[in-house]
């Protein structure tokens, strides 16, 4: 396993693979232990629907400029129910 990794992980992961001491890492735990918590950071976290309905449409905003905002939020919600969507927009104005 250890021998393929580096191959599947792209140019910075395989720079850090190859910057760890010999014998570091003993088994594919540990491995992904260690490659997580380096780069767990990387990892943008998908916002929830709970996040877009606190979204309020601004005094003198232009609808359609909240709109464009709305959606943007939305895009970045995992998995997001249409029903629930059209219901936290209407609140939302």
């Amino acid at each position: 396993m250890c021998a393929i990794f580096p191959q599947t992980i792209g140019d910075q992961g395989s720079r850090w693979f190859s910057g760890l001491a010999e014998g570091s890492i003993r088994n594919s735990k540990e491995l992904i232990h260690a490659f997580t918590k380096q780069f767990m950071g990387n990892i943008q976290m998908r916002k929830s629907i709970s996040f877009i309905s606190t979204l309020k449409q601004r005094k003198n905003e232009k609808l359609k400029n909240f709109l464009s905002r709305f959606s943007q939020e939305v895009s970045e919600v995992q998995d997001p129910n249409d029903d629930a969507v059209v219901s936290v927009f209407v609140n939302s104005l």
